[in-house]
């Protein structure tokens, strides 16, 4: 009987495909002759499959290939029950330099896949997909600090580590970029990273470390826009228009928006004239006056971290503290100043993302296994892999076009991640025996229906924050999880 193919999650992806991993297998020189035994599909779904359940270590990793060579065309069962399967020492063997090329173009080929669906919906005029981007720090076993070396301390410690850098676009939820880089590799040198990837009416979302005005002007000549906080030590000056001169910012913001609540919406040139290594951007810059109770729970933060590091702020930065400042090439016809405080909020969606996948998949029993290098990156790469495709079912987006006719809410992702890894590990089950399947509907149905925020009176949660930035007012429009 012929294997199953995987269940609609894997529908359409490169996993679902014998003839295309095939192929990467023999590019990436894994495979140099056809296989008699070990086919690149079984290989790469076995070692996906343990790695849903945590599983690092080889036994582990030959008992899970072991599953998909059971039921193989033309397997022949003994009298005695034994199985068909793959040596520990065998598989050791294949798990090398080649295995880490062969999943990292695999991982490449599912996120280029990913990412090209167009919903009905807008999420501003004009803006068709919210971007955001981050970075992640995965720490390590130390005796790995030769390797993926991380930050030491003065007593001659030396940690291991590597940064995941992540880009999602909010509305779908789908994974757009994923990628494993050394651990010092900082955040305004992937600034540029994401342009290939942007399409007219994207609207990227970033934290302060991306901002760097040659990424800044990149994104606008692509016909896309950015959001992003501003800088204090950045060179503010107004547009020529307005006579060009350097905004004093502290002087400038107490004078225009000095109370709770004022905002300033004022058009300026971001970077100064003579840096020939920044070049100018003109942008908006839109400010919202914070409550005082704000300002001192940040500066109360400030006090802290300046005591636990032994360096001081500058009296500027401190003084900034009481203003949210956002710069942004979106018009004034697009979005409010309000608005744009609004979407910017969007952003910690992708803290919850990597919260989500850090704490609740099977991660730590992954990067905490004692072994060599190839052998963690293909896993660390496989465990991507199923990153992508649990993005895909929706789980990690803001907005869902349809929902049929029961009333949800935006499903929290701190309960919804385990069950997503669930669900991904009982649909490579699927692969390997055909008796899951109504077991896996109903795993489904119970997650659409329980995996959602409850309403909270007290606080804003991420539902309502998503109904007040993109102005949705149906609950029934909002995602769940597949």
């Amino acid at each position: 009987m012929n294997t199953p193919k995987l269940p609609y999650v894997f529908k359409g992806t490169i996993l679902n495909s014998r003839t295309r991993l095939e192929k990467l297998a023999r590019r990436t020189r894994w495979m140099h002759r056809a296989a008699r035994k070990l086919q690149p599909i079984d290989f790469v779904h076995g070692l996906m499959l343990a790695v849903c359940q945590g599983g690092a270590s080889m036994r582990l990793l030959a008992s899970a290939v072991g599953m998909r060579l059971d039921s193989i065309p033309g397997d022949k069962q003994t009298d005695d029950h034994r199985c068909n399967t793959v040596s520990k020492q065998a598989l050791w063997e294949r798990v090398d330099s080649e295995a880490v090329d062969f999943f990292q173009e695999i991982l490449g080929e599912l996120l280029r896949d990913s990412g090209f669906a167009t919903g009905d919906r807008e999420a501003l005029p004009g803006v068709g997909r919210i971007i955001v981007e981050d970075s992640s720090k995965i720490d390590l076993p130390d005796h790995l600090a030769d390797e993926f070396p991380a930050s030491g301390s003065y007593n001659g410690y030396r940690g291991a580590g590597l940064r995941l850098q992540g880009a999602f676009d909010l509305m779908s939820g789908d994974a757009l970029r994923l990628e494993l880089t050394d651990y010092y590799r900082q955040d305004c040198t992937a600034a540029h990273d994401i342009l290939p990837l942007l399409r007219s009416g994207d609207l990227v979302v970033r934290d302060l470390g991306y901002l760097v005005n040659k990424a800044l002007n990149a994104i606008t000549a692509k016909s896309a826009h950015f959001l992003s906080r501003h800088q204090t030590r950045r060179v503010l000056s107004h547009c020529e228009k307005d006579g060009g001169a350097k905004i004093d910012l502290v002087k400038y913001l107490r004078d225009k928006a000095p109370r709770s609540g004022d905002t300033i919406d004022l058009d300026v040139v971001l970077g100064r004239a003579d840096d020939r290594d920044a070049p100018q951007v003109e942008c908006r810059m839109v400010v919202v006056r914070l409550p005082d109770e704000v300002v001192e729970q940040r500066l109360r933060k400030v006090h802290r971290e300046e005591k636990r590091r032994g360096k001081q702020k500058s009296d500027e930065a401190k003084a900034l503290l009481g203003w949210t400042i956002l710069i942004t090439s979106l018009d004034r016809e697009t979005a409010s100043v309000e608005r744009l405080v609004e979407v910017y909020k969007l952003r910690w969606r992708v803290e919850i993302i990597f919260k989500s996948l850090k704490s609740y998949t099977p991660l730590e029993p992954i990067v905490r296994h004692r072994s060599n290098s190839n052998h963690l990156r293909t896993l660390l790469h496989a465990w991507l892999c199923l990153v992508v495709v649990g993005a895909g079912t929706g789980a990690f987006g803001l907005v869902k076009s349809h929902c049929g006719k029961v009333k949800t809410n935006l499903v929290s992702l701190l309960k919804t991640m385990p069950r997503v890894f669930e669900i991904l590990y009982m649909s490579l089950l699927v692969s390997c025996s055909a008796h899951f399947r109504e077991l896996l509907k109903k795993v489904l149905a119970q997650s659409e229906y329980h995996d959602r925020y409850e309403a909270r009176n007290k606080r804003t949660n991420m539902a309502a924050m998503v109904e007040s930035a993109l102005n949705i007012t149906d609950k029934t429009s909002l995602t769940t999880i597949v």
